[in-house]
């Protein structure tokens, strides 16, 4: 593009005219040079504007967006199945900033399965504005495994439903390979259940692979039941 091969010739005519002009003429050619300068910067910015329509316009010419849906078609899909558009937006600021990657039919299993759940849609709705990246995990092989887990541990149908609008972000989390806990890189997660008075209390706790617990002063308790 033009705006990217511009050069500005100001600061080698700066210093070339510092020494042809008298001192009272430099206040007006360095008003000169920073009004080309200006002018430079917009022609930069011109450019990136137009490549980023450029990208946005074309996806079938960017492998980075192939076989995913636009951020007007998921607003526009979000907002027919009935959610606050307040928390649409944050969602859509997530999947601008590449967070998370899904299309119209995959946002809409993953819709589909916590509302099966027990999950009501606006709740759906809250952890998604909070959490965006759910709406990218796979069904069968993220989603199911974390629920299955909280049944193992004792926490199911409407029970493990509240739990998960209280802790969405556990959804982002894998079940490790003895089941006994959940992991996302070096961060784990338990749940554990207690009954205390003929009620049952689930309580999740969060800490990184390597901790030490109970050694005073600075680490923390090791995580237990309530």
């Amino acid at each position: 593009m033009e705006a990217a091969s511009h050069r500005c010739s100001c600061p080698d005519l700066l210093s070339s005219r510092i020494k042809q002009l008298p001192q009272r003429s430099l206040p007006a050619l360095r008003k000169q040079h920073g009004a080309c300068r200006r002018q430079h910067n917009t022609r930069q910015l011109r450019a990136v504007a137009e490549l980023t329509n450029i990208s946005t316009t074309i996806p079938d010419t960017a492998p980075y967006v192939a076989g995913t849906c636009t951020h007007q078609d998921l607003r526009k899909h979000l907002v027919s199945i009935g959610w606050a558009r307040a928390w649409i937006d944050g969602i859509i600021e997530a999947q601008i900033k590449r967070r998370f990657d899904t299309s119209i039919d995959h946002c809409q299993q993953v819709v589909d399965f916590l509302t099966d759940l027990g999950v009501a849609n606006l709740m759906v709705c809250n952890m998604a504005a909070a959490v965006p990246e759910i709406l990218g995990l796979d069904v069968a092989e993220q989603l199911k495994p974390v629920v299955d887990y909280l049944a193992a541990q004792g926490v199911s149908g409407q029970a493990a439903a509240q739990l998960l609008q209280q802790h969405p972000k556990l959804l982002l989390y894998t079940v490790l390979s003895d089941g006994s806990k959940l992991q996302r890189g070096q961060a784990r997660a338990s749940v554990d259940v207690v009954e205390r008075n003929g009620a049952k209390f689930a309580n999740v706790n969060y800490w990184r692979e390597g901790a030490a617990f109970n050694t005073a002063p600075l680490t923390p308790w090791k995580p237990s039941s309530l």
